[in-house]
């Protein structure tokens, strides 16, 4: 797996539009050919997010896939921004990978994989969904995957909504974003009424209406950016 994940980022149409995206970062997408063969699932979660609760109800949610289902991310389908090919629709912040059929689904492309002339693999999975999202790579790689990792993620889920889950808010309530927590959360002695009017409250294609943090992603930064929504 070692020389896969090698072969792989090394033929990576591989571009850097700013500081905030780096090379680790898109190491995100190689997890699956990184960690050992016997490690079939995985919980990824950045080093600024916190859990709020119990991680094991988070792990629980691998229970209630379906047998194609490879990835479960969050997915706020209202926060649409155009000029990052909207993938600003998810956030790779926090992710269940279920490693095992990432790897037999072949997810990233390698030059191994291209060797293979045997016809028992598929091809890989997600260079197609590149291309369908950014156009044909340039010379410098895809100049339009502005997001880094989360941007080839959203190519990916976007294209091959059947290997897809979507995460709840409740598992990436971001301090930054659309308000999602209220100011009264913690007082003491609040009633419940007042509590639920100072909660986020999604709409009903979750078949809830309230979000109950179980997570919490800062959403540090190592430079000063200025993000294309009020926060």
């Amino acid at each position: 797996m070692e020389q896969e994940s090698v072969s792989s980022i090394s033929t990576f149409p591989f571009y850097v539009p700013h500081q905030v995206i780096d090379l680790a970062g898109l190491m995100k997408l190689f997890l699956h050919e990184v960690l050992p063969d016997n490690v079939e699932k995985a919980i990824y979660a950045d080093t600024d997010a916190f859990f709020l609760t119990d991680p094991a109800l988070l792990w629980e949610e691998f229970s209630h896939w379906g047998p194609n289902i490879a990835v479960s991310i969050p997915y706020h389908p209202n926060l649409v921004i155009k000029e990052h090919y909207n993938a600003s629709e998810i956030c790779s912040c926090i992710m269940l990978l279920h490693l095992d059929r990432l790897r037999s689904v072949r997810l990233m492309d390698s030059s191994i994989y291209r060797a293979d002339r045997s016809g028992l693999h598929p091809p890989a999975l997600a260079p197609p969904t590149f291309t369908a999202l950014f156009g044909p790579p340039g010379p410098d790689g895809y100049q339009n995957a502005m997001l880094g990792d989360q941007s080839y993620w959203w190519a990916i889920v976007s294209n091959r909504r059947d290997i897809f889950n979507p995460l709840s808010y409740d598992w990436e309530v971001t301090w930054c974003m659309l308000d999602m927590y209220g100011t009264s959360l913690g007082a003491d002695g609040i009633s419940e009424n007042d509590e639920k009017n100072a909660l986020y409250h999604l709409g009903a294609q979750w078949g809830t209406t309230v979000v109950v943090p179980k997570l919490l992603h800062l959403y540090v930064i190592s430079q000063s950016i200025t993000p294309p929504y009020e926060g």
